[in-house]
């Protein structure tokens, strides 16, 4: 996938992102203005703040998963509330 792909942006808005690991973001180039990195699931996201349009996605290994200490169910996608 590549910038500008659009993919549907709900799965930004509505599932639990969790930003990513100090030495993750130091194995990444850094994102195009505008966008971030964040692990949605067990997949690394780069998606834009602004417009929640996402411009790739990366299946994490499951040993980084274990390293960084998030157990499956903490992988799987789970939608968070409307609330």
């Amino acid at each position: 996938m590549g910038l500008g792909t659009g993919v549907s942006t709900s799965i930004v808005h509505w599932y639990k992102k969790t930003p990513t690991s100090r030495e993750l973001e130091a194995m990444l180039p850094p994102p195009p203005p505008n966008y971030v990195h964040v692990v949605i699931g067990g997949n690394l996201v780069m998606y834009n703040r602004a417009t929640l349009q996402i411009g790739d996605v990366f299946r994490l290994d499951a040993a980084y998963l274990r390293a960084m200490g998030r157990t499956n169910n903490e992988t799987s996608a789970q939608p968070t509330s409307k609330g």
